[in-house]
């Protein structure tokens, strides 16, 4: 009878990804806060330090009482930061790019849509900018006015299919041809406070459209800079972003090692042990380098999945952490080492306890219901996760059935009521029907996958199955 549960469980258990935590359960997640480094407080710090190519946009949420002191660290590799669009105008005080795109690979003639870019950074997976603009191939074409706030600086351009930069007229990149997405670059000669006329062209035939454009520096001048920025602040906060790898066919792979931003976060824990690192990634990277010794460490997705606001107002305290991680962070990349972080992890600023689980029969036969006495035991407001997951009578874990979020002022108590319906105890026959077989089965809670704080065993009859079956 056992094999014969094994075997089924294992075709069911291709299915049971559907409970899994997905992109909407994606909130700040709080990875580690050693020593209760966060939330930062505003009456006892002066100064913060944000370093990395990734932390623009969140100082201008920080409290005007704390000295910003910025810094970007690295050049990313395959990437650009993109230009700062206080260098570049399209008349009349306005910061951006003047754009215009084209029903045509040539970049010229009448344009079908007129823009004002802030930034040139664009990826269009669909192909399509605009509703106006073909989806299966288009160009491009933007100008602006450029004042440097610094001398000579290695432009650079990824994108794919055909690139060219213009000078003051001067063609100084001509990529002008089909083909992956790649980097060309070059040196101009340009002086602080000076006046440029910069234009761009682009095409794409088809594919991930890509174009991104920026100034890259010296690489030791940007690190050195971090360090001192650093050094002088009462926290460091470094923003870690994924590499990009262009393959053979034109796609972006993100990269899972990150060797120079490591040396970046490792040298300052040399200089300011007081360090957190915000990961804005879309999975796991290689942090075993340094994962022990820093305190902080949150996991905070990419711009455009979390908010440069929500980061700073999570740092500050103003919000608390709410996320969960959708996936285990294995130490390597190839997922046979221990695990990091197991799936369904993320802390909080306040200790929530759970109490005593009840599980009971729901009178209309829908299913069970479990019962959790929860308790906030810190100082602060915050949110749990409760994760419900099934042991099958055969032994083997059928995984997260059912999650129940439960918010928590300092103080309060509350019992949580978790449904759990008949259908969560379905496994896939041989014959890909489902069945639910009779048994004892084990219900755990707890914070994470690992992380099981409460055991309770049900049982499962026939006559309860058929009833719910309609069999009878």
């Amino acid at each position: 009878m056992k094999n014969t549960i094994a075997s089924i469980l294992t075709i069911a258990l291709f299915v049971i990804s559907s409970m899994a935590f997905t992109q909407e359960n994606r909130d700040l997640v709080l990875l580690k806060n050693h020593g209760g480094l966060l939330p930062l407080s505003y009456n006892e710090i002066n100064t913060i330090a944000l370093i990395g190519p990734h932390q623009d946009g969140v100082m201008q949420w920080l409290d005007d009482s704390i000295y910003v002191l910025s810094a970007k660290g690295i050049n990313m590799r395959n990437d650009v930061r993109p230009l700062d669009s206080a260098m570049v105008f399209v008349g009349q005080g306005v910061n951006g790019f003047s754009g215009r795109y084209y029903n045509n690979l040539k970049a010229s003639g009448s344009p079908a849509k007129f823009t004002t870019d802030k930034f040139i950074d664009f990826r269009w997976d669909d192909n399509t900018p605009f509703p106006e603009i073909d989806s299966t191939a288009f160009s491009a074409s933007w100008d602006a006015t450029l004042i440097p706030t610094h001398g000579p600086v290695k432009v650079k351009l990824i994108h794919n299919d055909g690139c060219r930069l213009y000078l003051d007229g001067k063609l100084l990149i001509d990529a002008w041809e089909d083909g992956p997405v790649r980097i060309d670059s070059s040196w101009i000669n340009i002086e602080k406070g000076k006046s440029y006329n910069l234009q761009i062209d682009y095409y794409t035939k088809g594919g991930p459209a890509m174009i991104k454009f920026g100034f890259e520096y010296i690489s030791e001048f940007l690190f050195n800079e971090a360090l001192d920025k650093a050094g002088r602040a009462d926290v460091a906060v470094v923003f870690i972003g994924q590499p990009l790898e262009f393959n053979e066919n034109g796609a972006i792979d993100l990269e899972y090692d990150i060797p120079r931003q490591s040396e970046l976060i490792e040298a300052i824990l040399d200089v300011n042990p007081r360090t957190v690192a915000v990961l804005r990634t879309d999975s796991a990277v290689d942090i075993e380098g340094w994962a022990f010794e820093i305190p902080a460490i949150i996991q905070a997705w990419p711009a455009g999945v979390s908010s440069d606001r929500e980061i700073a107002e999570l740092l500050m305290g103003a919000i608390y952490p709410d996320g969960k991680l959708p996936y285990r962070w294995a130490m390597n990349e190839n997922q046979n080492f221990d695990t990091r972080f197991p799936k369904g992890y993320g802390m909080n600023y306040t200790i929530i306890g759970i109490g005593k689980l009840l599980m009971n029969r729901n009178r209309d036969g829908s299913g069970w219901t479990a019962s959790v006495e929860t308790n906030n035991l810190g100082d602060r407001a915050g949110t749990e996760t409760l994760q419900l997951l099934v042991v099958h009578p055969g032994g083997e874990n059928m995984g997260l059935k059912a999650v129940k979020e439960v918010t928590l002022f300092p103080g309060e108590k509350k019992t949580v009521g978790i449904h759990l319906p008949y259908k969560a105890f379905e496994v896939t026959g041989e014959d890909g029907s489902s069945i639910i077989l009779p048994g004892k089965y084990e219900i755990m809670v707890g914070t994470s996958e690992e992380d099981i704080k409460l055991r309770k065993t049900i049982e499962l009859k026939e006559m309860h199955i058929k009833q719910y079956l309609g069999d009878e």
